[in-house]
């Protein structure tokens, strides 16, 4: 819904009379090609489309381009395209490289943009509305967790570059001055390496930082190595940590702690995703099996 909202408040406050064709542009990566993310955008448009009170004379269209992920040069060429297609608003990409390009084209050039990413440069923009968190408001849910929990040994392991840089407040000023921080960067490749040396430090809280897309493997090395005692307490920082199968984890007694974004006993909530569900054909993928629409930041 915050999508939904988002997209008519661009398109009632930049134009006075409105056209009976509205163009808006969507970039994604090709890895997000018919993922849950692009899916919304689309039910977001018919969702408009379909209600006359919002729009009466005026028909929404959407411009989704694919970019290889972390090539910046190709994904500004595709917003320059969509651009002279006339293009009134764009959506994306997620990725916050590449997001920042696209940001500082529209910024430029005065045209909307609506973006979901983390922000390395949470300053105000005056022609982009992000509804990715804070990440100043995440460290600080952060920090509150631990304090309430006590921890004063940590180890961070995260495994994109941007990961520590998302997390630096916490390592520069962690909750508690006896707070002793163990930071490694780890991928699928190095996940029981690194888990491993934590284990030899006797270090049982772990702020974990990893692509949701190796979320899995990360859970099986933790089970090799038998990490998954009553002693351990995984803080995650994905949104998304419920679409994923725990049931490996279900009566071994191990913490796992994360954020999410809405709360899903809400009933408008609760109402959205149901007609979100039955949004035929692609209502089935926009959801999964928990109810709940994959985040994938």
């Amino acid at each position: 819904m915050a999508l939904l909202f988002a997209i008519i408040v661009i398109l009632v406050t930049t134009a006075m009379s409105l056209p009976p064709v509205i163009r808006i542009g969507a970039i994604f990566t090709e890895d997000q090609k018919d993922s849950p993310s692009e899916l919304a955008f689309k039910y977001a448009i018919y969702k408009i489309n379909k209600d006359k009170t919002l729009l009466a004379n005026t028909t929404l269209v959407y411009d989704i381009q694919y970019v290889p992920k972390d090539d910046s040069f190709r994904t500004s060429k595709k917003a320059c395209k969509q651009l002279s297609r006339s293009v009134q608003g764009i959506f994306g990409p997620s990725d916050p490289l590449l997001g920042a390009h696209i940001q500082s084209i529209c910024e430029a050039l005065d045209v909307p943009h609506l973006e979901a990413r983390v922000d390395f440069e949470p300053t105000f923009k005056e022609f982009s509305i992000n509804l990715y968190p804070s990440q100043d408001h995440l460290n600080k849910a952060f920090k509150d967790l631990m304090s309430f929990l006590n921890w004063t040994r940590v180890a961070i392991i995260y495994e994109e570059d941007y990961g520590l840089f998302k997390l630096q407040d916490l390592v520069k000023s962690p909750p508690s001055a006896r707070t002793e921080m163990y930071i490694r960067q780890a991928g699928p490749g190095s996940y029981r390496q690194v888990l491993r040396e934590v284990r030899h430090k006797e270090i049982y809280k772990l702020i974990v930082d990893t692509d949701p897309a190796h979320m899995q493997q990360f859970f099986r090395a933790i089970l090799q190595l038998q990490m998954n005692d009553y002693r351990y307490h995984y803080m995650f920082t994905t949104f998304d940590i419920e679409t994923f199968d725990l049931e490996d984890f279900k009566y071994n007694s191990v913490n796992m702690t994360a954020f999410r974004l809405v709360d899903l006993e809400e009933p408008k909530v609760a109402e959205v995703l149901r007609q979100m569900e039955r949004f035929q054909p692609i209502g089935h993928a926009i959801l999964n099996k928990t109810g709940v629409i994959q985040n994938q930041l």
